[in-house]
């Protein structure tokens, strides 16, 4: 029982200093990476209902022009007061149903532009989280490096 021990201490000085920096880094990069996945999402669901909010703008217009060349061909053909007023009111709520139909197109227009905004902001923190990481891993890999050449003298 009186063998030596052949299993080295594991002492302060014989971990890695900065490893509770490093794993930081690690975790920031992958929650960085995250955020930019989410942003890139919103940002295409965005894109989707900006399309869709013009397609139904230009519908909106188109109807509300059909209508009012309606009211314009019963002007022409002389029909009754009547008829006249309630082509002009459907025309009237067209018109009014185009405007919100363009209204809300630019709505989602301007949320399209704040989800790129936010994805490009996205990009800019995962590459800052990287450069920081990659500094911390430069300097793991030194570390690691010098603690190899100095077990390699101690071996000689």
């Amino acid at each position: 029982m009186g063998g030596q021990c052949t299993i080295a201490a594991v002492t302060a000085a014989s971990r890695y200093p900065l490893r509770v920096l490093r794993e930081q880094r690690q975790r920031d990069a992958r929650a960085r990476t995250l955020d930019l996945a989410t942003a890139v999402a919103v940002a295409d669901e965005a894109d989707r209902a900006a399309e869709a909010a013009e397609r139904r703008a230009e519908r909106a217009g188109s109807e509300a022009q059909a209508a009012t060349a309606a009211v314009r061909t019963l002007v022409g053909q002389g029909t009754t007061a009547a008829a006249l007023v309630l082509a002009e009111a459907h025309a009237c709520h067209a018109r009014l149903k185009a405007r919100q139909a363009r209204d809300a197109a630019e709505r989602a227009l301007a949320a399209l532009a704040a989800a790129i905004a936010e994805v490009d902001r996205a990009r800019r923190a995962l590459g800052e989280a990287r450069a920081h990481g990659e500094v911390v891993e430069r300097h793991h890999d030194r570390w690691r490096e010098a603690r190899r050449r100095e077990r390699d003298r101690r071996d000689e």
